[in-house]
């Protein structure tokens, strides 16, 4: 969604083009950006610090927390040497739209990398305990429903055999 929403903010046409709909088009996308980087940012510290060694978890967890900060700090830095490339006019008119659509690159880096990221160790360990408590609850309420169905059975054949001799 980050990467979409960026994309897009790179062919958004202009106020002349569409009018009012123009800023309101890049408010929406800024605001889906906004969504994204909540989602993406408390995956990738829990990502970090599952992954991270016995002790390290708080130190692995700080280069997540740093991502956004670094990533405007190099987003600043491809404006200002694309603005000192092409000069102020054609920066103003054409080139500030470059990094948007150069956000594609990260779309394909992310997608790799999600695509082959496997569950954490922790994860996999809390599956597997939830599974076995699933598991145990299924199995205790098995039993409890078999041991008051034969209750019940018994119950009634004692109230059958009591009606029988009376």
């Amino acid at each position: 969604m980050m990467g979409t929403a960026t994309t897009l903010v790179g062919v958004l046409p202009t106020y002349a083009t569409i009018g009012v709909a123009a800023p309101v088009l890049l408010f929406v996308l800024r605001f889906l950006q906004g969504l994204a980087v909540g989602g993406q940012w408390g995956g990738a510290i829990l990502l970090a610090t599952e992954y991270a060694p016995a002790g390290k978890r708080g130190f692995y967890g700080s280069f997540a927390q740093a991502g956004v900060p670094v990533g405007l700090v190099i987003g600043n830095a491809v404006f200002l040497v694309l603005s000192a490339l092409f000069g102020e006019a054609a920066f103003a008119a054409w080139a500030w739209r470059l990094p948007f659509l150069f956000s594609v690159i990260l779309i394909a880096v992310a997608l790799y990398i999600q695509l082959r990221l496997e569950d954490t160790p922790v994860f996999r360990y809390s599956f597997y305990l939830l599974a076995m408590c699933a598991i145990t609850f299924t199995s205790v309420y098995l039993v409890t429903e078999t041991y008051e169905d034969e209750m019940t059975r018994d119950q009634s054949r004692a109230e059958t055999e009591e009606a029988a001799t009376t």
